[in-house]
Order: structure tokens, then sequence, then C-alpha cells
């Protein structure tokens, strides 16, 4: 086999994996939000080759003030630890759950990592308008709950009104 041929055949068939629409967006990091916010200032950085782009930047990233550096730095640590938050709150909405529980008399006899990991990817396979059927199931279901929790507020405050009456009339 020549060596073409060889390097043809080790390399892996990848397919872009479609990016679920719903998902929420991670941070840019320092450095590529200073990129953006320079090629916004000075137009001029844009007319330029990607590869001198990267170098210029570069060059004014490591001639930045550190105080700059690490105020962006600690911004980003916010903005990432509220990403990882709404992700976990993504990750854990009802039409995965609901998807998941329809799906799971097909991994009866798998252990639960393995349950685990043929539904994620199982889920992240399917396109938006699969999935919406899951999603609609889920929100009537979320819809529901919050009906449930209106009512019972509801309640609550009125029973509250009245015991504020009863104690205000026996002052």
């Amino acid at each position: 086999m020549t060596t073409a041929k060889v390097q043809k055949a080790s390399r892996k068939k990848t397919t872009k994996r479609l990016k679920d629409v719903n998902a929420p967006k991670a941070p840019l990091t320092p450095y590529l939000q200073f990129g953006n916010e320079q090629r916004k200032i000075d137009p001029k950085i844009n007319s330029l080759p990607v590869g001198e782009q990267g170098k210029m930047l570069s060059e004014m990233w490591k001639n930045l003030a550190e105080d700059v550096k690490e105020k962006m730095k600690s911004n980003y640590a916010e903005q990432r630890k509220k990403y990882k938050k709404e992700f976990e709150e993504y990750k854990n909405t009802d039409s995965y759950k609901e998807w998941a529980e329809q799906k799971a008399e097909l991994v009866k006899n798998m252990s639960m990592p393995d349950i685990a990991s043929t539904v994620a990817k199982k889920w992240k396979s399917m396109t938006s308008e699969e999935k919406k059927i899951y999603q609609d199931a889920a929100d009537k279901i979320n819809n529901e709950i919050k009906e449930k929790e209106n009512v019972k507020s509801e309640e609550m405050e009125d029973d509250e009104a009245e015991t504020s009456e009863e104690n205000s009339d026996n002052e």
C-alpha cells in the first residue's frame, strides 16, 4: 500500500454534530473578547489576512496592562460560572427527561452508566423536530405544575391575609 492510501485509510470520517439551538452558549475567553473588541475599534485589523490578524492581536494582548487582563479574567470567571449553572439546568430539562423515560424500555438489561451513555448519544443524534414532541410534552407538564403552584401560593396569600386580619381584630 502506498503512503497516500495508508494516510487516507487511517483518517476517520467525522461528521459535524449539530448543536442544540436551545443550549446556552459558552462565554468567550478574555483573549477572544479582547480580539473582538479590537476588531471593532480598529477596522483595519479586519482587512489583514487571518494570520496577520492573529500576530497583531497577540502582540497587543502581550502589551496589555495586567490589571486590565485580570479584570477581563475575573469577568470571564463570572460568566463561566453562570454558563455552567445554565448548562446544568439545561441538561436537566424536562424534554430530555421525558424522552429518556420513554426510551427506558429499550435499555432494560443495561447498567446505569451504559444506559446514560446510550440515551445521551441517541438524544444528541435526534433532529429538532424529533425532540419537539418531547419538549411539547414536558412544557405541558411544566405548565400544569406552575398552575398548581400558583393556586397554592394564592391560597397561602389568602390564609396570610385572613390571619393578619384576625390578629388586627384581636388587638
